[in-house]
C-alpha cells in the first residue's frame, strides 16, 4: 500500500470512529438523561404520596372482606376491585396488605377484624365495606338501601347515592366483569355539594363506560377517645368497583396528586372526586377483567369539622 492510501485510510478510520464514538455518545448520553429524568419523577411522585397519604401511625385496614365472601369465591378474592385497590394503595403506603389479607382470610374471624381506635384505611364504597358505611355515616337496612343522616356528624362535600328505592326512574342497570363473569348493579350516582351528578355512561348493551373514584381523607369519628388523639381515616371509594380499582391509576398521576396535596396541606381534611374516563372490558390474562385505563377530570373540597357539634352529639350520647 502506498503511503497515501495508507494515510487516507487512516482518516477514513479515524473520522468514521469520531462519528460512530460521538453517535454512541449520544446515545449513552440519552439514556442517562432518561433514567435521571425517572429517578426524580420517581421521587417528585413519592413525596406526593407521603403528603396525601402520609402520617399514619398505627394502622388498621379493611377491604370489604364480608362483600367478597358474598360475591366471590375465597379462592377468587383476589380478583376483587377492593383487594386490587388495598394492594396498590398498600404499595404506596409500605403497608404488607398480602399478609393482612392471607391472615385475615385465613381464620375463623373472616371477614377479620377492624380496630376502630386506630387509623383506618377503607377501600370499597359503603356498600361493599361495612366500615366505610360507619365512617361515612351511612345507614339503612341493607348495603343497598344506604343513607346519610340529615344532621350528621360531619358534612360531606362528595355523596353517594345508593338507596335502590331512591333510584332515577328508568335508571338503568350496569353491565361489568367480576371475577371473570358479567354481572349487573344498580348505576349509582353521587352528589357534588348537593349537586347531583350524571351517571356513569353506559355504552352498548350498558356496558359502564366511566364511573367515579372518590379519595376522602377525614378524622376517625368511630371512637370519641381516638378521635381526640387525632386519628384519621382514608378512604378510597368508587361508585362501582372499577372506580375504586382505579387508585391505582391515581398512585401514578403526578398532576391530580400535587393538586390533591396542596388541599392537604391547606385544609387538612379533603375530598377528591375523579372522573375514571376509560374502561376496557375484555381478556386481561387469562381472566375476563373490566379494568380502569384512564382518568378525566378532578374536584377537591375541603372538609370542615364542626367541633362543637361533634363534641355536643359525643356528650348527649354518653347521657341517653
Amino acid at each position: 500500500m502506498s503511503r497515501r492510501r495508507f494515510l487516507l485510510s487512516g482518516l477514513a478510520v479515524a473520522i468514521g470512529g469520531g462519528f460512530g464514538g460521538s453517535f454512541f455518545y449520544d446515545v449513552y448520553r440519552d439514556r442517562v438523561l432518561a433514567r435521571r429524568n425517572e429517578d426524580e419523577q420517581r421521587a417528585q411522585n413519592d413525596n406526593l404520596l407521603t403528603k396525601v397519604f402520609g402520617g399514619l401511625d398505627e394502622l388498621s385496614w379493611s377491604a370489604g372482606l364480608d362483600h367478597m365472601r358474598e360475591t366471590y369465591d375465597l379462592t377468587d378474592y383476589h380478583e376483587s376491585s377492593a383487594f386490587r385497590a388495598s394492594v396498590d394503595l398498600g404499595a404506596a403506603l409500605g403497608v404488607s396488605v398480602l399478609d393482612w389479607f392471607k391472615d385475615a382470610t385465613g381464620t375463623e374471624g373472616f371477614p377479620g377484624r377492624v380496630a376502630g381506635d386506630t387509623d383506618l384505611v377503607t377501600t370499597g364504597s359503603p356498600i361493599s365495606d361495612p366500615v366505610t358505611a360507619l365512617i361515612m355515616e351511612y345507614f339503612g337496612r341493607d348495603r343497598y338501601h344506604l343513607n346519610r343522616p340529615r344532621n350528621p356528624l360531619v358534612e360531606l362535600p362528595v355523596e353517594f347515592h345508593i338507596d335502590e328505592d331512591r333510584l332515577p326512574i328508568g335508571s338503568k342497570m350496569a353491565k361489568r366483569f367480576v371475577a371473570g363473569e358479567v354481572r349487573e348493579m344498580p348505576n349509582w350516582q353521587v352528589a357534588l355539594n348537593g349537586v347531583l351528578l350524571p351517571p356513569p355512561k353506559l355504552g352498548k348493551d350498558n356496558w359502564i363506560q366511566s364511573d367515579y373514584l372518590t379519595v376522602s381523607r377525614l378524622p376517625n369519628m368511630l371512637d370519641p377517645t381516638a378521635f381526640m388523639r387525632g386519628t384519621e381515616a382514608i378512604v378510597v371509594a368508587g361508585t362501582h368497583g372499577i372506580g375504586t380499582e382505579a387508585i391505582g391509576l391515581l398512585l401514578n398521576n403526578s398532576e391530580k396528586l400535587s393538586r390533591i396535596a396542596e388541599t392537604r396541606e391547606q385544609h387538612g381534611y379533603f375530598q377528591a372526586l375523579i372522573e375514571v374516563s376509560d374502561i376496557d372490558h375484555g381478556p386481561n390474562g387469562d381472566i375476563l377483567r373490566s379494568t380502569p385505563v384512564g382518568l378525566g377530570g378532578v374536584r377537591i373540597e375541603p372538609i370542615e369539622l364542626d367541633l362543637e357539634r361533634v363534641v355536643w352529639r359525643w356528650l348527649r350520647s354518653t347521657t341517653d
